[in-house]
C-alpha cells in the first residue's frame, strides 16, 4: 500500500486500525523527518515508518492526517517490503522494561534501518513484537533473533546486525488495504 508516493505495507499488522501523518524529531540527526505511523483502535502505535532520505519523485509528505483503513484477506505477517529500496538493512533492537504484577521483564523494539548509497534511507520501528523475557539481556537478544529468523526468514546470527536487503523475499501475501476516511487534526501528534 503506498501513501504520499511511500510504500507504508510494513506498518499495517491486524491490529492497525489508522494510519497517522507527522513529523518526529531524530536526535542523532537533528532534524525533523515525515513519519508515518499505525496505530490500533485505542491509540497506541504498532509500528513507525520514518522517511530519512525523502524520494525525487512522486513524494508530497501532509502531516497531520489520521486515514481510517479497511483490511480484507490479511495475513498478518512481519514485513520489511517499505524498505525494498534500500541495498542494504541494519537490525538492531532497543530494550523497554516493564512491569508484569511482581515481575520486571523486558520487551524488544526492533529498528530496521534502510541504507542506500551508505546513507539511511527509511527507519522502520516494530513495537508489536510478542516476546516478554525477565531481565536477561542475552535471552532478549536470542529469542529476537529467532523471531527474525522465523517471521521474515532472514538468516542472522547476532544483534546488531547488517543483511543485504537482495537476502529478505517477502514470505507471505498479506491481502489488500484500502483508506475508508480521512480525518485532519488541528494539534500535531504527540509521540511518546
Amino acid at each position: 500500500m503506498k501513501l504520499n508516493g511511500i510504500d507504508i505495507s510494513s506498518i499495517i499488522s491486524s491490529q492497525t486500525a489508522y494510519v497517522a501523518t507527522t513529523y518526529e524529531f531524530i536526535e542523532i540527526f537533528a532534524e525533523d523527518f515525515p513519519t508515518y505511523i499505525s496505530l490500533d483502535v485505542n491509540g497506541r502505535i504498532i509500528r513507525k515508518l520514518i522517511v530519512l532520505s525523502r524520494p525525487r519523485i512522486n513524494f508530497s509528505f501532509y502531516p497531520n492526517y489520521k486515514y481510517i483503513i479497511e483490511k480484507s484477506n490479511f495475513n498478518d505477517n512481519y514485513s520489511l517490503q517499505s524498505l525494498k529500496d534500500a541495498e542494504k538493512i541494519l537490525i538492531y533492537i532497543k530494550a523497554t522494561r516493564k512491569s508484569m504484577g511482581n515481575e520486571k521483564v523486558m520487551q524488544p523494539i526492533i529498528n530496521f534501518l534502510g541504507l542506500k548509497n551508505d546513507k539511511p534511507s527509511k527507519l522502520l520501528v516494530v513495537n508489536d513484537i510478542p516476546i516478554v523475557t525477565t531481565n536477561r539481556k542475552e535471552e532478549l537478544i536470542s529469542q529476537t533473533i529467532e523471531f527474525i529468523k522465523q517471521e521474515l526468514g532472514l538468516d542472522i546470527s547476532t544483534l546488531p546486525t547488517i543483511v543485504n536487503a537482495s537476502d529478505y523475499r517477502e514470505i507471505r501475501k498479506r491481502g489488500k488495504v484500502k483508506i475508508v476516511d480521512v480525518d485532519y487534526y488541528q494539534n500535531p501528534l504527540i509521540l511518546p
